[in-house]
């Protein structure tokens, strides 16, 4: 499951069995002890904002900085089943350093790892398409399109995900490649 989802699912499962007028809650079985057991369905759709900030470095033909860029988007998390969860995104991303933009399409697989006290852990590999405009000098920009490939860590709290990952990025027209290390943090809304 997603990051989120499994940071809703946590809060789910640690909702009292009664509410304070004293009514039991259809979503909690009470067991011999008398301690609720809760259900484990997971949650449905959730829609998160995503920010963050990278680093492209140019790897191939040569080694090159080409900017840090900030990144403001939108994800849906689908849940499959308790461990596997789909987050489509899309993003829009500006270097102030060099007066570049452009924006992001992704897809990434989220899989459930471990959970420790309210910490979740998740694996996201994910595949997506870059598009980049840099300014070319004459009031213009030159525009790129790449596609994008790599993974991260999902941890996971009751206040959302922060997520580090490492992308790796090819250029359709120029045959560039380049590393592009990422931290975000998604927040449900």
């Amino acid at each position: 499951m997603s990051p989120l989802s499994f940071a809703a699912l946590i809060v789910f499962a640690q909702t009292p069995a009664a509410d304070p007028s004293g009514s039991v809650r259809d979503d909690v079985v009470v067991g011999e002890t008398a301690e609720p057991t809760v259900k484990t369905e997971p949650p449905g759709i959730c829609p998160v904002v995503i920010v963050g900030a990278l680093e492209t470095v140019g790897v191939s033909p040569d080694i090159a900085h080409y900017g840090v860029y900030v990144s403001v988007g939108f994800g849906l998390n689908i849940p499959l089943n308790q461990d596997w969860m789909l987050i489509p995104s899309v993003a829009i991303e500006f270097s102030p350093e060099f007066g570049a933009w452009g924006g992001t399409a992704f897809l990434a697989v989220d899989r459930f790892m471990t959970q420790v006290g309210d910490v979740v852990l998740t694996f996201e590999p994910q595949v997506g398409l870059v598009h980049d405009a840099v300014p070319d000098g004459q009031g213009g920009f030159v525009h790129a399109l790449y596609l994008a490939a790599g993974a991260g860590f999902a941890v996971v709290t009751h206040h959302g995900a922060l997520i580090p990952q490492l992308v790796v990025t090819y250029g359709f027209d120029s045959s560039a490649i380049s590393l592009v290390p990422t931290l975000l943090f998604s927040v449900p809304f």
